[in-house]
């Protein structure tokens, strides 16, 4: 890390002495791990060390820069880089390297103090116990399907207004999947965070197990309109879908369907029950980092306030045009980086809640991502959907198609239960909905 930050530290200053207005640069390398099952055997190769990546901006003046980006195969080759910035200098968009700023450069839990020294026997043994579990549990089961991949970053960051930051963070990752004999449905499971004893802890072989037993319960659809419920891991991946609207160059641009909702005497988004924030500095969060790709620390932004829209993500550029600072939520080549994503918790749980609906449709496990369009605001959700009375899910139903826009999505929320849950880079509870219909996609295709 030392070397890295030297490195970066010289680039800039080699930068400045030809005369650049503005110098950038990243630096970032990695240490990947993966293991799967093949049948009951766990396999897997040995630590892949990825090459390092640089990107560099160059700024001649406020409207002429260039950016350059390459793997490389050690620090003494960023000079190439530099040169290939400088090359691709022209005229673009108003832009300068972001202001500097001081941000949290601890306590972020984001390396695991494990790492040094876990080894690859104890990486397999993951896999194995899932395995055995699932087995155990539910003997009808086929193409049972297990991956562990592991990833050690480390990041350098350095820019002329006289930042300079270094990072190590750890990722890990556990996914699963089964099918039961007979069935065409796969069930899936996954977990992912900043420490292995998360992953290495979590049952998934039980819970799959689980998955595979409900689809052999089969329901019928309750009669009437049903409240729609959305369990955490779909509501988790609906919020990641709807994360890029709340860009505040898509909203300008008319590239998000949130520019409606945008001023003072603007109509709510959805519910007022709806709170969601970004917070890029939960400790242990999955998005959780002391800068982006630019040098900027994140801020927290409260997205929706009482289902109306909130703060937005601002990169440097569209913060230079508002005189603020930036949100610290993008890539160093000007993508939008989301930070963890939180929905503020009710105060009732599901076993209060589900005795006051009439007639109760969970859409416990998507079958595909979210297909949201965000310029118009369009969301279909594809998963599975089981009958649920007072006591909980009480057999399944079949696929089902969730269509709507984000906001009569989140117009419909009645409830937002107590029951939290972390879903990759999202903390959400469940959601209860009511007006919405799910639809049968076998019927949609006739």
């Amino acid at each position: 890390m030392k070397a890295m930050r030297v490195a970066v530290l010289d680039l800039v200053r080699r930068g400045r002495e030809r005369d650049l207005a503005g110098v950038e640069v990243l630096v970032e390398r990695a240490v990947e791990r993966r293991f799967e099952n093949d049948g009951r055997r766990v396999v897997g190769a040995v630590a892949e060390r990825r090459g390092m990546r640089a990107a560099v901006r160059a700024y001649a003046d406020e409207r002429h820069w260039g950016r350059a980006e390459a793997e490389i195969g050690g620090l003494d080759e960023l000079d190439a880089v530099l040169d290939a910035a400088v090359a691709a200098v022209a005229e673009a968009p108003r832009e300068a390297p972001p202001p500097r700023l001081d941000g949290p450069d601890r306590g972020l839990s984001i390396r695991d103090p494990r790492q040094d020294r876990l080894d690859d026997a104890t990486r397999r043994d993951v896999l194995a116990e899932n395995l055995a579990d699932l087995y155990d549990a539910e003997p009808a089961v086929r193409e049972a399907r297990f991956a562990y991949r592991e990833v050690e970053r480390e990041r350098a960051v350095a820019t002329s207004r006289g930042f300079d930051g270094v990072e190590r963070d750890t990722r890990y990752r556990v996914e699963g999947s089964a099918r039961g004999e007979g069935s065409p449905h796969v069930v899936r499971v996954e977990v992912e965070s900043r420490l292995f004893s998360d992953v290495a802890a979590r049952p998934l072989g039980g819970r799959l197990a689980l998955g595979v037993a409900a689809l052999r319960k089969p329901a019928s659809p309750p009669a009437g309109e049903p409240a729609v419920v959305l369990s955490q891991p779909v509501a988790a991946a609906l919020l990641r879908a709807l994360a890029p609207a709340f860009d505040a160059e898509a909203i300008e641009d008319g590239r998000s369907f949130l520019a409606r909702f945008s001023g003072p005497d603007a109509p709510p988004v959805g519910s007022a029950l709806v709170h969601v924030h970004d917070d890029a500095t939960i400790p242990g969060g999955l998005e959780t980092r002391g800068f982006d790709g630019r040098g900027v620390p994140p801020v927290v932004l409260p997205l929706l306030k009482e289902g109306r829209l909130g703060a937005v993500y601002l990169s440097p550029r569209a913060a230079r045009a508002r005189d603020v600072r930036p949100s610290g939520h993008h890539h160093d080549d000007g993508r939008l980086w989301p930070g963890n994503l939180v929905v503020r918790p009710g105060n009732r749980s599901r076993n209060m809640i589900f005795p006051l609906l009439d007639g109760i449709v969970v859409l416990d496990e998507l079958d595909a991502p979210p297909a949201v369009d965000l310029a118009r605001g369009t969301v279909s959700l594809l998963g599975r959907a089981f009958a649920a009375g007072p006591q909980g899910i009480t057999g399944f139903i079949g696929l089902r198609r969730l269509r709507a826009t984000a906001p009569e999505l989140l117009g419909a929320v009645t409830h937002v239960l107590n029951d939290h849950e972390r879903h990759g880079s999202v903390d959400t509870p469940t959601w209860v909905l009511q007006g919405l219909r799910l639809s049968d996609p076998n019927e949609e295709d006739a």
